[in-house]
């Protein structure tokens, strides 16, 4: 993978994922899938964590990391 984007997102989830391994473990669930019509820089859609790539660019490391803690902690479709 030599995504940046998809890479800092990985960084920050093993980040959470050491700091909190109950969130970390929803989040490593997820697959990465880009999506250029989102209108947050996060969303989750099944199993599938759904970025879009310019606004997660706009994004801190820690409003990065905000955002997948506040997507970890929500109820994830099965």
């Amino acid at each position: 993978m030599s995504d940046p984007i998809q890479k800092a997102i990985q960084a920050v989830m093993v980040s959470i994922l050491m700091a909190d391994g109950q969130i970390g473990t929803v989040l490593s669930k997820l697959s990465l899938v880009a999506d250029e019509n989102l209108c947050t820089p996060l969303r989750l859609r099944g199993r599938q964590l759904v970025y879009r790539r310019e606004r997660i660019k706009g994004l801190t490391t820690v409003e990065l990391q905000d955002e997948l803690i506040a997507l970890g902690r929500a109820p994830v479709g099965k």
